[in-house]
């Protein structure tokens, strides 16, 4: 779909994620939940077993450069130790 777009990972208490920093595509699953959902644009497209599958058929990159943490209530990406 976007080739080597990358997405970042996240975790907002309810839902592990994987969204790029445009905010364009976001792979998540509900902690209580097994399977994963990809969305382009906030649209749902597919879903998947894992976040690798998702990857994968959406043609991104799922980087450890970066990640999503909250500040004063926003979300905002930050560097990792990975970079």
């Amino acid at each position: 779909m976007i080739p080597d777009k990358a997405l970042y990972w996240g975790d907002n208490d309810a839902h592990e994620f994987w969204e790029s920093e445009d905010h364009e595509l976001l792979i998540l699953r509900n902690h209580e939940e097994s399977f994963w959902t990809a969305h382009r644009n906030c649209g749902y497209l597919f879903g998947c077993r894992t976040e690798a599958e998702a990857a994968e058929r959406l043609n991104v990159v799922l980087s450890p450069t970066q990640r999503w943490v909250r500040r004063n209530g926003k979300f905002i990406l930050e560097a990792t130790s990975h970079a």
